[in-house]
């Protein structure tokens, strides 16, 4: 991942600068957990992940070694689908954690194409995804996935069409949260009012 000699794919002195795994309470979901900030290394290792199999699987590994102690009693995994077939460029990650937490898959839809979230501003975002999944009978505990939450629109989506075909409890579990989305997230706790673009 840089210019450093070691064996291994992020060498000692690029995972030291990536920040600690954590839990935050971010409205609708009951809970939330992110493995770090989308900054320096770990955001390189992110951009990486979404081509580089390799990459994923170290933060499979991290994503992994957050949840080892974390109970999801009667849960199924979810990830953010990428089609109308229920693919995504998560699958891999998903497939990882189900086998090791013993937890079944749970997919559903994308019905229409949407513009790339990072290209908008905030207030379009959640226009762009208003609408775009199809969930039939979903599970009534959900962990749902996804690599970065800025705005938190395409979760929020999700979220609320799961919800809509059955999901009770549904967690977030995104492997980076961005700078801009966490400050203004530090904000909402002083004033106890959550950011909602």
């Amino acid at each position: 991942m840089c210019d450093d000699l070691s064996l291994k794919y992020v060498c000692s002195n690029c995972s030291s600068t990536f920040e600690k795994a954590f839990e935050f309470f971010y409205p609708p979901f009951k809970k939330s957990f992110s493995i770090g900030i989308y900054k320096d290394k770990f955001k390189d290792l992110v951009i990486k992940a979404k081509s580089d199999s390799i990459a994923m699987e170290e933060i499979s590994k991290l994503v992994l070694r957050f949840l080892k102690d974390k109970k999801f009693d009667g849960f199924y995994l979810s990830c953010i689908p990428d089609d109308k077939f229920g693919r995504s460029h998560l699958d891999r990650i998903v497939s990882n954690i189900s086998k090791e937490k013993r937890l079944p898959i749970y997919k559903f839809q994308k019905i229409r194409e949407t513009k790339k979230q990072h290209l908008l501003y905030f207030r379009e975002r959640s226009l762009n995804v208003e609408d775009c999944f199809k969930a039939e009978l979903s599970p009534e505990r959900v962990l749902l996935i996804d690599d970065v939450i800025t705005s938190g629109a395409t979760l929020r989506s999700a979220y609320k069409e799961l919800t809509r075909s059955g999901s009770k409890i549904v967690y977030s579990l995104v492997f980076a949260v961005s700078p801009l989305f966490w400050e203004n997230y530090k904000k909402s706790q002083r004033t106890n009012n959550f950011p909602v673009w």
